[in-house]
């Protein structure tokens, strides 16, 4: 199986270069920053296409954590990390122990399990729009979703490469370009959307080595309110 670990780092810190790097997988970097002579990450470069006046590195990065599918088509399974992230584990056995039978791996949120009340913290924490994130909890509600149906943490995941999988990205995006550009608001409703029921890692996506495969190594650099 071919697998491809991708983040992507715009207007913010270079990505991790961790001490391990597993040879069974590819690793590429989504980046505006130059080019060095660190061989761990193959750079590509991105296409800054967004027209939204806020959170524009955000949205001109997320494209690629959500489309991976349209940037680097010719593989199985993608390993999304953000920057301060790492792969820490093989991942044919992560992949083996979370995608036997399911289609996407995530991490649960630590805090929430409702986009609602998340919602709610993205506003009084002014980490986007208030206007977006009303619509956007508005058409939830309009489509009958429900509360307390689960929140993950995705700044890490695992997911296939496959038709399913990649329909609801492509819902997700839609989301994400409708409304917040904060994604874990809108995940939860396209997995219920698109009938995928998650495979759950252990541990906290978020928070310095909170889990042990995908770990976070550092902190997040950049501005993440409005």
């Amino acid at each position: 199986m071919k697998i491809a670990v991708v983040t992507a780092s715009i207007g913010s810190i270079s990505p991790v270069s961790f001490k391990k790097k597993f040879e069974n997988a590819d690793y590429y970097s989504f980046t505006d920053l130059p080019s060095s002579s660190d061989s761990y990450w193959q750079n590509k470069k991105v296409i800054n296409f967004t027209c939204e006046n806020n959170f524009v590195n955000r949205r001109n990065a997320k494209i690629y954590k959500v489309l991976t599918h349209f940037f680097l088509p010719n593989y199985d399974y993608y390993i999304w990390i953000d920057s301060t992230h790492a792969l820490n584990q093989d991942p044919n056995e992560l992949i083996e122990s979370y995608l036997n039978t399911k289609d996407i791996a995530l991490f649960k949120h630590s805090k929430r399990n409702c986009i609602y009340e998340e919602g709610i913290e993205i506003i009084r924490k002014k980490q986007d729009v208030v206007s977006k994130v009303e619509r956007q909890m508005e058409f939830y509600k309009s489509k009958k979703y429900p509360s307390n149906n689960g929140l993950y943490e995705l700044s890490a995941f695992i997911k296939k490469n496959n038709s399913k999988v990649n329909s609801a990205m492509l819902s997700w995006w839609e989301q994400i370009c409708m409304y917040s550009s904060r994604d874990q608001l809108s995940f939860p409703y396209v997995l219920k959307l698109h009938g995928i029921k998650p495979a759950i890692l252990k541990g906290k996506a978020r928070g310095r080595l909170s889990n042990r495969y995908l770990p976070q190594i550092k902190n997040w650099s950049h501005d993440r309110t409005i």
